[in-house]
């Protein structure tokens, strides 16, 4: 066995047996200040359920680099934990996992509520050898996200802080207090009276999607916080949505050129989506947020669908004015790569507008399917609009959606009206913000 395991300080294990899992997380728990303890689950295809202590006494282990030997049976596999606190019945259980395996170890960095920590535990002595190993990997990867612990979370006060409303969430203005000073972020608290099934895993989906994307116009994922409240924290973009941009007082001051950049970076976001098989499903100007550059990144991926092929995603989401008619149609129809293309084009049209409101908002589904699909109803333009870009929203709007541009297509296209405005199309550099040094190492 080789020293993974040197982080093992003054172990305290009574000498004795456990029959149940529950006695030994009881025994450590009962302790109020950090504990120590390391037990093993072995000799899993012989069906004995005991759990032995690693440790005898009080012995301090800060040296040793080897486990006992009659651990380590042929088909014996064990697991171990170290320095676990548990503050009280609520708090959390903070401490290492360790899979050990044939000699060979995996260390896992394990933070949740005890309930939980139980319930994983519980799990573990269940399961075989081979979902074991599994499970590890499974753990591993829920916990690489930053945990931001609350204390360190402020939200700002004040109506002009309040980014956003969703039927789940509001998203603040906000500080993430850490060792390199004050960080302004965007904070995402969900609102519940009870905690339920749902609202965790909306949660934990929105985190796990957040955290496996990096690119420099989708909007960088910092951390998560789950105690007392569930939180995302996600970098700050001062100047907002783009649907607030879009109707500010300065947004008919924007030279052309850059608001066809914008579009450019929106695309190249919604594009990176779709390289990792996402489909965003609320593509609407609200979810477009603009950073002090002008430059735009796509946001809000609380209903966001990963496809493992070219299936349909059989959930009806978005946004009324925005969402696709084939949506409305039919939920058997399902929602496709293409439905985002849709949405895409009207916002491209809010760029052009120039004051009209968008005619399909509150309209009836019904309404709203036959008027596109049947009548080819669309939002006019106005005079003037540059033909090039017209003719692409005329594209992304197509009453088949497979008829639509692909976002690559878009984006090259939105690429060459770019250049020929005399514009640069060179990508933002991706932003870390300074928020904290691991975030440029996970």
């Amino acid at each position: 066995m080789d020293g993974s395991h040197t982080f093992v300080r003054n172990v305290k294990a009574a000498d004795v047996c456990f029959d149940q899992i529950d006695d030994v997380l009881a025994a450590i728990r009962h302790d109020k200040s950090p504990a120590w303890a390391i037990f093993c689950f072995a000799d899993q295809q012989e069906s004995r359920n005991t759990l032995k202590t690693v440790a005898r006494g009080d012995d301090d282990l800060s040296d040793q680099t080897t486990w006992p030997p009659e651990l380590f049976a042929s088909n014996a596999l064990c697991y171990g934990l170290s320095r676990i606190d548990f503050p009280d019945d609520d708090g959390l259980a903070s401490g290492f996992v360790s899979f050990c395996w044939k000699g060979r170890s995996l260390p896992i960095y394990l933070r949740t509520k005890y309930a939980e920590f139980n319930h994983v535990i519980r799990d573990l002595a269940q399961e075989d050898v081979t979902n074991l190993q599994e499970q590890a990997r499974v753990l591993e990867e829920q916990n690489e996200y930053l945990e931001i612990p609350y204390d360190s979370i402020r939200i700002l006060s004040g109506k002009e802080n309040e980014l956003g409303c969703g039927k789940c969430a509001t998203v603040y203005r906000g500080l993430w207090m850490n060792e390199n000073g004050a960080a302004e972020v965007a904070i995402k608290l969900f609102r519940y009276v009870r905690l339920t099934d749902k609202i965790l895993g909306d949660y934990t989906k929105e985190v796990a999607m957040l955290r496996k994307l990096r690119h420099p116009n989708i909007v960088l994922f910092i951390g998560a916080c789950t105690d007392p409240k569930l939180m995302i924290l996600t970098e700050y973009c001062s100047r907002k949505s783009l649907y607030e941009v879009i109707h500010g007082n300065n947004f008919a001051s924007i030279p052309w050129k850059y608001k066809v950049r914008m579009m450019l970076d929106a695309a190249r976001g919604i594009q990176y989506l779709h390289s990792k098989r996402i489909i965003h499903r609320d593509i609407k100007s609200h979810n477009f947020l603009v950073d002090d550059d002008w430059r735009v990144k796509v946001a809000d991926f609380g209903i966001s669908k990963v496809l493992d092929n070219d299936a349909n995603a059989f959930t009806q989401c978005g946004t009324t004015g925005w969402v696709a008619p084939e949506v409305l149609l039919d939920e058997d129809l399902g929602y496709t790569f293409k439905a985002d293309n849709w949405s895409f084009a009207i916002v491209m049209w809010e760029m052009v507008a120039d004051g009209m409101q968008n005619p399909f908002i509150g309209m009836a589904p019904i309404k709203f399917y036959n008027q596109t699909v049947h009548n080819g109803i669309r939002p006019p333009f106005p005079d003037n609009v540059d033909s090039e870009y017209a003719a692409l929203i005329n594209e992304c709007w197509h009453s088949n959606p497979s008829d639509r541009p692909s976002f690559t297509e878009i984006v090259s296209r939105l690429e060459k009206i770019v250049e020929r405005l005399g514009a640069s199309t060179e990508m933002p550099p991706t932003f870390l913000g300074g928020y904290h040094q691991c975030l440029s190492t996970r």
